[in-house]
C-alpha cells in the first residue's frame, strides 16, 4: 500500500516534470532514427526535423554517450565533462545509472552537484531522494527529502520521507512527518494508513488501531488496512 502514494507521485511526474518528456522523446528518436537513415540514403540528404525532434535525437545522443562511459573504470570519466549545461534534472538521471553500475560515490557528485546548481528547486531534491530511497540509500534519501520540504510542502514528500525514516527505525520521526502531511491531507486513507503502521512499529497499539480505523472510515475497501487492523485486533 506504500507503493500506492508512489505510483501517484510517478504519475506526477510524468505528467508535469520537463526530463520525463525529454525521455520520451529520446524513445520517439530511437524508434524513427532507422526510418530517417533510410531516407537519407535514398535522398542523398538528411531529411529537415522540426526542433523538438532534432532535439529529441540529440538528447538520445548524449544518453547513449553517457552509458558508454559507464563502462570505463571508476574515476576515468570526470564528472565535469558530463556537461552540466543540459540540465539538472538530466544530471540526476545520470546519477541513477551510476548508482545502478555500481559508482556509488560518483552518484553522490552527481547529485551534489545537481542540487548545489538547483538548490531551490524542490522537484531536484525530491527526485534525488527517490533515487536514494530507490538504491536502500535511507537516510541519503530522508535528507534529500527533507531538502525539498524546506521549499515546498507536498504530502508525498511528506509520506516519501517518513517511509525513508521507519526503514531506518526512527519511527517517532516517521510518525512526526506523516502527522505533518496529514495536517495538509487529513482525508488521505494512506496517510493514515502509513502513519498508523509507524505507530505499531513504535509500540502505540492503540494509537496504530485508530489510525488503521479512520483509514478505513475513508474507505472501507482499503483491503490491506483491514487484515492489519484484524491482526491487531486478535492479539489486542
Amino acid at each position: 500500500r506504500e507503493d500506492r502514494m508512489a505510483e501517484r507521485i510517478a504519475v506526477a511526474e510524468h505528467v508535469v516534470q520537463p526530463w520525463n518528456a525529454r525521455r520520451c522523446g529520446r524513445a520517439g528518436a530511437r524508434a524513427v532514427g532507422g526510418v530517417l537513415a533510410e531516407e537519407a540514403q535514398g535522398q542523398g540528404a538528411a531529411p529537415a526535423l522540426r526542433p523538438g525532434r532534432a532535439a529529441a535525437m540529440e538528447n538520445a545522443r548524449m544518453e547513449q554517450h553517457d552509458v558508454a562511459r559507464l563502462g570505463r573504470p571508476a574515476g576515468d570519466v570526470p564528472l565535469a565533462a558530463v556537461g552540466f549545461d543540459v540540465g539538472q534534472s538530466r544530471q540526476v538521471e545520470f546519477g541513477k545509472l551510476l548508482i545502478k553500475a555500481g559508482r556509488m560515490e560518483d552518484a553522490d557528485q552527481a547529485f551534489k552537484q545537481a542540487l548545489k546548481v538547483s538548490s531551490k528547486n524542490a522537484d531536484i531534491h525530491t527526485s534525488v531522494g527517490e533515487a536514494y530511497l530507490a538504491a536502500g540509500h535511507d537516510d541519503k534519501a530522508a535528507e534529500a527529502f527533507r531538502g525539498s520540504l524546506t521549499i515546498t510542502e507536498d504530502i508525498n514528500v511528506y509520506n516519501r520521507l517518513g517511509i525513508a525514516l521507519r526503514r531506518k527505525k526512527r519511527f517517532k520521526e516517521a510518525i512526526q512527518e506523516y502527522r505533518k502531511a496529514l495536517a495538509v491531507a487529513p482525508n488521505d486513507e494512506v496517510l493514515y494508513y502509513n502513519v498508523g503502521k509507524a505507530l505499531m512499529e513504535d509500540g502505540q497499539r492503540e494509537a496504530a488501531i485508530i489510525a488503521f480505523r479512520k483509514a478505513l472510515q475513508i474507505d472501507p475497501e482499503f483491503t490491506e488496512c483491514r487484515e492489519m487492523l484484524n491482526q491487531m485486533e486478535v492479539y489486542r
